[in-house]
């Protein structure tokens, strides 16, 4: 009886004691912290972001569609009617691409790719396949799968990439992240030049070795400028690797002055601010709500 009469008035004693007010902002900032470390609030963000991009060597994403019934999400991108730029592997050469043309796509990724870097995002899986090419030839680069925004992700894939355009530091050791997309760009560029990979091997650990230890290779007749640039891009170090200002002002690139970049200016007109809750919050449409279109053509006989 007596220890019930103590715990009585101990319970009065702290029913009147003041009580502590509750930090909703400290909690609702925690809980923001914490879901932001969630792998589904990074590829929402880095979707919504994706969704912004707007440049003409960047498939566009039109809309993320979520289908609960399937649990799936579809993503509605440009159409782009003439495919990739062509597809290579270790026993796959293709056809060599003139000079003119070689200069053309390059330029055209390489804008694309300063688009992306300007507003923070490493692609991760830049190669030939991933260049899509429009109606009217107008090169654009997709395949975002593999892609990051620089500091968002506090783990992620280094070696989620294709080996053969993967860079020394790619397959060995962190560093160096859009370093290792001008790197893959090189590749591409060599592949475009000369139809076959600069680094190869029967298999990924084969061709992992190659582009570690293996020097680059020119044919007899190849342009000079060419080389020079190639040899640039693939420096094995990417800290001596170079830059993408570097390459924008080779003597290839510009075809010795005659054809001039637009400014970094010119091409980043339109970089993406950060992305608002209410982008966050609105970016799927629920498929329920989008209604399907038939067009049917007439036949003429």
């Amino acid at each position: 009886m007596k220890e019930e009469k103590e715990k009585r008035k101990l319970d009065d004693n702290n029913s009147k004691a003041p009580q502590m007010p509750i930090r909703m902002g400290e909690i609702l900032k925690k809980q923001k912290e914490n879901e932001e470390k969630t792998d589904f609030y990074l590829i929402r963000h880095e979707l919504a972001v994706h969704k912004k991009l707007k440049h003409p060597h960047i498939v566009k994403l039109y809309e993320v569609l979520d289908d609960d019934e399937n649990d799936a999400i579809f993503m509605v991108f440009d159409y782009c009617e003439n495919g990739p730029l062509f597809e290579i592997n270790p026993e796959n050469p293709v056809e060599p691409m003139d000079d003119v043309c070689a200069r053309i796509n390059f330029v055209q990724a390489l804008m694309g790719l300063e688009y992306l870097h300007e507003n923070g995002i490493v692609h991760g899986d830049i190669k030939p396949s991933n260049m899509l090419l429009t109606k009217d030839r107008l090169l654009k680069i997709t395949d975002f799968d593999t892609s990051r925004i620089i500091g968002k992700r506090s783990s992620t894939n280094e070696n989620s990439g294709t080996p053969a355009f993967m860079s020394p530091v790619s397959v060995s050791v962190k560093g160096g992240e859009c370093s290792s997309d001008l790197w893959a760009l090189g590749v591409s560029l060599y592949c475009m030049a000369f139809g076959v990979l600069p680094f190869n091997g029967k298999s990924a650990a084969e061709v992992s070795n190659s582009v570690l230890n293996d020097q680059l290779v020119f044919p007899e007749n190849a342009d000079p400028r060419l080389c020079n640039l190639l040899e640039r891009m693939l420096d094995k170090d990417f800290k001596t690797r170079a830059t993408m200002a570097e390459i924008r002002v080779h003597p290839w690139v510009t075809n010795d002055g005659n054809m001039p970049l637009p400014t970094k200016e010119e091409n980043c007109v339109d970089l993406v601010a950060n992305v608002s809750q209410e982008e966050l919050n609105h970016l799927f449409k629920n498929t329920i709500h989008i209604t399907p279109v038939v067009s049917i053509r007439p036949i003429t006989v």
